[in-house]
């Protein structure tokens, strides 16, 4: 065979094997053989043909999962961002999320392909790419050892109000879980319920501003799970602005 040929037949098997790249032992049913999430393989993003990655739609994303083709996925995300198109069992995303603060968070998302190249398993990098969490200070938000509704301090309102417009773009699909903490200055029972009712008064708040209220989850943690110590060594003063981190309300957003 001539040289020119070997050439070109060797540039062709490889953009096949470019085009069919799968990282992962995939069954004809579009299962991974070894169905462990920690054994998964990702390919690397410097790797990508598109490393920039998309803003994805998240009403396309709503109609992803079992049973789509392709074709689907080509439409509804576009082509995957590594050399995985013909005839490859997976295919891999580059995906980017807006969070609160303006900032993106990076996530990558594989699709699994059965024989017919249908769509069958869907996994995220990292595994909980569509949960967002912060923490709203306590202290910012209701005045020292109070905790109802209508004491929510004007000034945290604001704060409130942007939370509240933020999740109710995700639609009904998005869930809220509310986290109270408190110091522990004080007795344990009292701050629990201090927590609780702390909580309570934020979600009704969120509702109030058109957040569903059956996708809030609220949780009052009272003194346990402390984010700052402090030495006791000093004033109560000093104390209480010390441990100021601990009066918290922590927020989780499952978008999806």
């Amino acid at each position: 065979m001539k040289l020119s040929k070997l050439i070109t037949l060797s540039a062709v098997t490889l953009s096949i094997a470019a085009c069919t790249n799968t990282l992962n032992n995939i069954n004809r049913d579009g299962v991974l053989e070894n169905p462990n999430y920690d054994d998964l393989h990702w390919p690397e993003i410097k790797d990508a043909t598109q490393p920039e990655g998309i803003f994805p739609n998240l009403e396309n994303l709503d109609h992803i999962g079992p049973g789509v083709t392709k074709k689907d996925l080509y439409y509804m995300i576009e082509r995957p961002h590594f050399s995985e198109m013909h005839g490859a069992h997976e295919w891999n995303y580059i995906m980017k999320f807006r969070q609160l603060d303006r900032s993106v968070k990076i996530c990558q998302y594989k699709v699994l392909f059965d024989e017919n190249d249908v769509a069958q398993n869907f996994y995220w990098l990292p595994k909980d790419c569509l949960t967002e969490r912060f923490d709203l200070a306590a202290d910012a938000l209701f005045p020292f050892d109070r905790g109802s509704l209508k004491d929510i301090k004007e000034e945290g309102k604001p704060r409130l109000d942007e939370v509240a417009t933020y999740v109710t773009q995700f639609g009904n699909k998005a869930k809220l879980r509310l986290i109270g903490h408190t110091d522990y200055l004080g007795n344990e029972m009292y701050n629990q319920k201090l927590s609780e009712k702390r909580v309570a008064s934020v979600a009704r708040y969120l509702e109030n501003k058109g957040v569903n209220g059956m996708n809030i989850t609220t949780i009052g943690m009272g003194e346990s799970q402390p984010i700052k110590h402090c030495s006791t060594d000093i004033s109560r003063k000093a104390l209480k602005e010390c441990l100021q981190p601990n009066r918290r309300v922590s927020v989780e957003i499952i978008k999806r």
